[in-house]
């Protein structure tokens, strides 16, 4: 009796302790995310104007006629937490966005696939860049913000609405085209936005942003570039 009353408390113990553990990071989910918001509103962009807000942006989408739906969730700051909350059977795109740079500053958004793996050094190439220009890396939280006005685990297309200068260029994995619907943050993680991929690509033009089209290799190179000015 004496054993099984210290596995009995062994086991009691180790369930007290895990949910104290949840709690533990539940409560860090709670600040990460309160923090984050504090971080999006004390963001400005590169001219020191206000970057757009979700509901802006979900009044645009209406005004420019396109259908939308919106739903909201935990903050979502990796895309294994993107896969964890959603449906068991969802259908549409899912997205890995990239806010790149090269030396010289040019930038890019890189739109992809969610499971994508991609070689920087073989993307630059396959997209013009030599030389000292020809690595790409990821820019800064503070150059995120003062170009695309979103925090980290924000990004999405939708943010091109804030790069009123057009010094971000845009480029698209064409698998992406391949769905009836993409799914993306609305310029905050804790929603998550459906629209269709032509919409998509109706509103990068509109916000003057029309995009480049990756194709990429099974080893995360890019077996196709075509520019903006190739791109139907």
């Amino acid at each position: 009796m004496q054993e099984n009353s210290s596995v009995c408390g062994k086991i009691e113990a180790t369930h007290t302790f895990n949910h104290h553990l949840a709690i533990i990071a539940s409560c860090l989910m709670v600040e990460i995310s309160t923090l984050m918001n504090i971080s999006h509103k004390s963001i400005k962009l590169d001219d020191g104007s206000k970057p757009c807000s979700r509901t802006t942006l979900l009044e645009l989408l209406s005004t420019l006629k396109i259908k939308h739906k919106t739903v909201s969730h935990e903050a979502m700051f990796t895309v294994a937490q993107s896969k964890s909350l959603r449906e068991t059977d969802p259908h549409g795109g899912y997205t890995k966005n990239l806010f790149m740079r090269n030396k010289k500053g040019v930038m890019w958004l890189i739109t992809c696939n969610e499971d994508r793996r991609i070689n920087l050094k073989a993307l630059a190439a396959a997209m013009g860049y030599t030389g000292s220009n020809s690595r790409f890396s990821f820019a800064s939280e503070d150059r995120l913000g003062r170009y695309l006005g979103v925090s980290p685990g924000a990004v999405s297309p939708f943010a091109l609405i804030n790069d009123t200068g057009h010094l971000v260029q845009f480029a698209i994995d064409i698998s992406l085209l391949d769905h009836e619907v993409i799914h993306l943050h609305p310029l905050d993680n804790h929603h998550t936005t459906t629209i269709s991929v032509q919409d998509l690509i109706q509103f990068a033009q509109y916000t003057g942003h029309k995009p480049a089209r990756l194709e990429f290799d099974s080893f995360g190179g890019v077996s196709r570039f075509s520019s903006a000015d190739q791109s139907p």
